[in-house]
């Protein structure tokens, strides 16, 4: 219930503040939405993705799959206290902080771009690593803009330090002043739903064997996991809807004619195009973990669809009502599979230190 209540309160107020259209007031809803995302994540127990492994991190310091800078800070926090709570609500405060000031200087709507990143993004509910690792490669957009390459580096680095992962990230900078046609971009992403869809990956020479990888960057459950189900279909309707959203991006992209937003969209292509290609693939970690650094870029990209999308002002919000409806629907079903595929429902119901006590 609190995730519906969450996206639907998201959604509600930024049709409201559409319509007053005051800056003001969009601030001060951006920063209490920010406080009940902080809350929400930080104040959850025995939920989310790997809890157990991170909760155990916290306590034992036994993971040795946890990334080494993830383990320092875990050790500088116990220190000064041995409450996963209160480190939760610490790293529930950076990580949001800087997504709400990141949504406040480049999104054209901050509510709707907030709405679509919660529905979107909660698969990495409880993915610690994962999602401190996406915030400083978030924070090293800044460096891209000035074309301080070195500090940029400095930052994927240690982002790198705590999710391996993260080192994809690195291709940002170099794609900033990059070029790019509709008609390329369409190419692209057409080429990469073929190869998911004709599953060509599984067909490379010893490719299964790559699969191991995982096990430097996350538990050997949670590797076992993606192995085994690496041979379930392709989600036909992430698929498409990936293949309709490029479109009415690339549509858009006329009208609104700014570099942020060029750039953004290609990450978001590249991020789609991964997860086309590996996702229902034995490498389906990719489509998930590899895609994040670049899909996060979605919540922004389509606050600009809809804000310069080319109709009035009534069909603008019939757009919105339409989307929204969309994510709402996929999050519910990212959420549901996962129950479906592994037995275990890491969501349902919302677990809160508050009303719950810990066994």
């Amino acid at each position: 219930m609190i995730y519906s209540l969450t996206a639907i309160s998201f959604f509600l107020v930024s049709i409201y503040l559409w319509r007053e259209q005051s800056w003001e007031k969009t601030r001060l809803a951006l920063f209490l939405s920010v406080i009940w995302l902080i809350l929400y994540e930080g104040l959850r127990w025995d939920i989310g993705t790997d809890w157990i492994h991170y909760y155990n991190c916290f306590v034992d310091n036994d993971n040795e799959h946890m990334g080494f800078m993830y383990r320092f800070i875990n050790s500088c926090f116990r220190v000064f206290t041995d409450s996963y709570t209160v480190f939760l609500l610490f790293y529930a405060g950076f990580t949001y902080f800087v997504i709400g000031k990141w949504l406040h200087q480049y999104s054209p709507n901050p509510l709707i771009s907030i709405c679509i990143y919660f529905c979107s993004m909660i698969g990495l509910l409880g993915s610690n690593r994962q999602m401190l690792a996406m915030v400083f490669c978030i924070i090293s957009l800044r460096f891209i803009v000035e074309r301080k390459k070195w500090w940029f580096i400095g930052v994927i680095m240690f982002a790198t330090t705590i999710h391996i992962t993260a080192f994809s990230f690195i291709i940002a900078y170099f794609l900033y002043n990059y070029s790019y046609s509709n008609k390329k971009a369409l190419i692209i992403t057409g080429v990469a739903f073929l190869v998911g869809v004709l599953h060509l990956v599984n067909k490379i020479p010893l490719v299964e064997y790559l699969a191991i990888l995982d096990s430097m960057t996350t538990n050997t459950e949670s590797a076992a996991y993606f192995s085994e189900e690496s041979t379930l279909s392709v989600s036909i309707v992430g698929n498409f809807k990936r293949l309709i959203y490029i479109y009415l991006a690339l549509y858009v992209r006329g009208f609104v004619n700014k570099k942020e937003y060029d750039f953004f969209l290609l990450l978001y292509i590249i991020g789609s195009c991964i997860y086309l290609v590996f996702n229902g693939s034995v490498l389906q970690i990719l489509a998930g973990r590899g895609a994040s650094y670049f899909a996060v870029y979605e919540c922004v990209v389509f606050a600009y669809v809809i804000t310069y999308f080319p109709v009035n002002y009534f069909e603008k919000q019939s757009l919105w009502f339409i989307l929204f409806a969309i994510y709402f629907f996929l999050m519910w079903r990212d959420m549901n599979n996962y129950v479906i595929l592994t037995g275990e429902d890491i969501y349902n119901p919302y677990k809160c230190v508050l009303f719950y006590t810990p066994t």
